[in-house]
């Protein structure tokens, strides 16, 4: 197991999600990242919503700060969401076992650590007000895909992390053509880059299992999902209880619980034919500078 792993379980509460302050153990994704951002520091994860990787990847910055000099900077898509880090990196200081750091405040986003001179800055992607150091040992950037010109502000970050330093993207997918499409999609077919692409699809545990028994005989689509990713029945039930909640909009189910990359990218587009396959069959011939449905004449095209 990673590093990380027990001096993270052994010091911090969490609240759960029941709001419930409990040891925090790691859940099967972080315990993967743990073991993953050891072996190899630079990492983009592609992953369903609510996996815990943002949390896991704050636990982690915080124990580098406690125990030696780091410069560690999280990056959230938008102002709420940086807000929740900030609230989540306080909770962890505050609740956490044991003696606690001497931390201060350089200022409303950043937390300095007093014995290793170490500081955590929590701030928003491309604002105007984040103090870039002039070296950053631990870089995060939260739901990359939803950034503002996600490529300028990424390459901008990277020029401050030394070949030694860790990276940690994660994101949920936001729609096929993207810049982070191409980039992820970049990543799984090039041998030997620096960035390790990660990808966790929604049945990778037993979170998003449901205690009711299955409703109804399963479906052709449910008996493909347990045959191509073995499903449990009760992971069936969550997924009809949740495509309820979500008013039985598929598309967006797979948006935010896809099971494979394509699946991901996919349905996040908001195009009107998300099951279309663009393919070539013998029905086109050639016809002029193009191609031309068999079957088909000039006075059957339309005119425009």
């Amino acid at each position: 197991m990673g590093r990380h792993k027990d001096a993270i379980e052994s010091l911090f509460r969490i609240y759960n999600k029941e709001g419930i302050l409990v040891d925090f153990i790691l859940n099967k994704p972080q315990c993967m990242i743990d073991e993953i951002m050891d072996a190899k520091p630079r990492n983009s994860i592609l992953k369903p919503r609510q996996k815990g990787c943002s949390v896991y990847v704050m636990a982690r910055f915080l124990i580098d700060c406690m125990n030696e000099h780091t410069v560690a900077v999280m990056l959230a898509h938008d102002k709420d969401h940086t807000e929740r880090l900030l609230r989540k990196a306080q909770e962890f200081l505050q609740n956490m076992k044991g003696p606690k750091p001497k931390t201060s405040r350089a200022n409303e986003n950043e937390i300095y650590f007093d014995r290793t001179q170490s500081s955590f800055y929590i701030g928003t992607a491309g604002s105007k007000n984040f103090g870039r150091s002039a070296t950053i040992t631990r870089l995060h950037m939260s739901e990359l895909a939803f950034w503002k010109d996600p490529k300028a502000i990424r390459t901008g970050l990277l020029q401050a992390v030394p070949g030694t330093g860790e990276v940690v993207e994660e994101t949920t997918a936001n729609g096929y053509g993207t810049w982070y499409q191409k980039y992820y999609y970049r990543l799984m077919s090039t041998s030997g880059s620096r960035v390790n692409p990660i990808f966790f699809n929604w049945l990778i545990d037993d979170e998003y299992s449901s205690l009711t028994p299955l409703t109804g005989p399963l479906t052709s689509d449910e008996e493909q999902i347990i045959k191509d990713f073995g499903a449990s029945l009760h992971q069936i039930q969550w997924r009809r209880e949740k495509l309820e909640e979500m008013d039985y909009d598929l598309p967006l189910f797979k948006q935010e619980y896809p099971l494979t990359v394509d699946e991901a990218f996919k349905f996040t587009g908001g195009s009107l034919f998300t099951n279309l396959v663009l393919e070539e069959t013998e029905e086109w011939v050639p016809f002029l500078d193009g191609h031309i449905l068999r079957g088909h004449q000039w006075k059957d095209l339309p005119t425009f």
